[in-house]
């Protein structure tokens, strides 16, 4: 792999890496922003579901936009315009505001990733394209991981509304370098070695085909238990196991880091298996054995009704800690 290419994959593993550290920050905020705000865990609820509603419905406008635009003038765009996003989040005063504010931030962040797997096509051949799309979706587990103690040393120092502020700064520099830097094909056009390109389908023939079907199936099974790990998880753990916010980061990052250094090895997997006769096995062996890993580790923890002993600290009640 070229440096260029390397170039390209470092940048889209940065952006996964903010992309999910803006989109977890909301978990680690979550006592502090329902307690200002005086909102229910119900309500915290639609607000996450509110994220993850705007975030769907523009998967399919977001992959137009960026093949239509091409992924630098998008990418730049959507990164900016949920950064923003992400600013306004510390603005906000009751539920109704919240609720639109990452509603319109799940909106953008829609474009993060069909974004990067356009740059990944236009610059990478099809014998590249496992690790890098591995490396850059590794960023969004370790990012979420490391979403949480980041979190918790910005709430004590600063408070949430300013950890948000704080928060959007990265994504603008990180959309002003790309948009500067990167350009939509390398120099002599598209990747070599381009596999031979099939009929362009319509949106409903892609929609209906067996092999979209199927990955949407898996998306959202796999997604389904992602979702709860970067909303959920460490409030649960916070009050389940009456845990310090920062005990409850250090547990919540764990099964998010580990899955993010995963999507490394499964990459490089992906691309070894497509060169070798287990070609047609390339694309479904990694993410078998992964989910069959996922079902039983969530079934273990099902099973755990306690936390390890902690410090006479850390066994505060909740009211007495951050």
């Amino acid at each position: 792999m070229s440096f260029a290419r390397l170039a390209l994959v470092a940048a889209l593993f940065v952006l996964s890496l903010i992309t999910y550290i803006d989109r977890a920050a909301i978990s680690s905020a979550k006592t502090p922003m329902s307690a200002e705000l005086a909102l229910t865990d119900q309500q915290m609820g639609a607000v996450f579901s509110a994220f993850a509603l705007g975030y769907a419905l523009a998967q399919v406008p977001s992959g137009w936009f960026a093949d239509r635009l091409g992924p630098r003038l998008a990418l730049a765009t959507v990164v900016t315009v949920w950064s923003l996003f992400t600013a306004m989040t510390g603005l906000v005063r009751g539920f109704g505001a919240l609720l639109v504010v990452r509603f319109l931030f799940g909106i953008a962040e829609a474009g993060a990733f069909p974004g990067g797997a356009r740059a990944i096509d236009n610059w990478l051949p099809p014998g590249e394209r496992g690790r890098a799309n591995g490396i850059m979706m590794s960023g969004t587990g370790i990012g979420a991981a490391l979403a949480f103690p980041l979190m918790a040393w910005l709430l004590g120092r600063w408070g949430w509304r300013n950890a948000f502020f704080l928060l959007a700064v990265p994504g603008l520099v990180w959309a002003l370098f790309w948009a500067l830097l990167f350009r939509n094909h390398p120099p002599g056009g598209r990747a070599q070695h381009e596999a031979p390109s099939a009929p362009a389908l319509r949106l409903g023939e892609v929609l209906r085909s067996r092999g979209m079907l199927l990955n949407m199936f898996q998306y959202f099974s796999g997604n389904f238990t992602f979702f709860i790990c970067i909303s959920w998880m460490l409030p649960y753990l916070e009050s389940r196991y009456r845990l310090s916010l920062s005990e409850a980061a250090a547990y919540s990052m764990i099964p998010l880091a580990a899955g993010g250094l995963a999507q490394w090895t499964s990459g490089f997997l992906v691309d070894a298996l497509y060169r070798s006769r287990w070609r047609a096995w390339s694309r479904r062996l990694p993410a078998m054995a992964g989910f069959g890993l996922a079902a039983a580790a969530i079934l273990a923890v099902s099973s755990m009704e306690t936390a390890p002993e902690r410090s006479p600290v850390s066994r505060r009640p909740p009211s007495a800690r951050i």
